[in-house]
C-alpha cells in the first residue's frame, strides 16, 4: 500500500485552485494564515540565488512534512513564517519560474498543518488549507489571486459546500 504524504487531502479542508501568481501568493499569504509559525519548502531544481536565500534564512528544527519527491532527492528547508521571509520569496518569484523556487510548500503552526501545497503553482494544482482557516480571510485571499475556492464536505454534508470564483 502506498502512503499519501499529505494530511489534509482526506479530511475536511478548503481548496484553492486556478492560475497561480506566485509573487502575489507570497505577498498575501500571511494575511490568510496569521497563526503560521514555520514555512517548509522542498525542491529539486532550485535556482542558485533562491537556494542561497533559503540556506541563509533556514532555521533549526525538524522538517515536519513527509517528503513529497522520491527521486531525485530534494532539498528541504524550514523557514520562519513571517513578513520578511514572504516578501523575499515574492521578490524572488518576480525573477524566477516557479520550479526554480520550489516544488512543494507547507505552512505549520507548531506541529499543526495549516497549508499543504504539493506541486505548488502548477496549473490547476490545488492548495489545501486546514478546515479551521478563517473563511473570510480565505475568500479575500482567493479574490485577490483570482482563484477558485471550495470546501470539502464535512461529516453529514454532501458535495462541494462553498465555491467562488473571483
Amino acid at each position: 500500500m502506498i502512503e499519501v504524504p499529505l494530511q489534509l487531502w482526506n479530511r475536511p479542508h478548503w481548496e484553492l485552485k486556478g492560475r497561480w501568481d506566485s509573487a502575489l501568493f507570497f505577498r498575501h499569504l500571511l494575511e490568510v494564515l496569521p497563526a503560521g509559525t514555520a514555512l517548509f519548502i522542498e525542491g529539486t531544481c532550485i535556482a542558485r540565488d533562491v537556494g542561497d536565500f533559503l540556506r541563509s534564512t533556514s532555521e533549526p528544527g525538524a522538517y515536519l512534512p513527509m517528503r513529497q519527491t522520491l527521486w531525485p532527492r530534494p532539498q528541504q528547508y524550514r523557514l520562519r513564517f513571517d513578513s520578511a521571509t514572504l516578501a523575499a520569496l515574492a521578490d524572488l518569484a518576480e525573477r524566477h519560474a516557479e520550479p526554480e523556487l520550489l516544488d512543494h510548500l507547507f505552512v505549520y503552526d507548531g506541529p499543526r498543518v495549516l497549508l499543504e501545497f504539493p506541486d505548488a503553482f502548477g496549473r490547476d494544482c490545488p492548495a489545501f488549507f486546514s478546515a479551521e482557516t478563517d473563511e473570510q480571510r480565505l475568500r479575500d485571499f482567493a479574490a485577490v489571486l483570482k482563484l477558485d475556492l471550495t470546501r470539502t464536505p464535512v461529516s453529514g454534508e454532501e458535495g462541494v459546500i462553498q465555491s467562488c470564483r473571483s
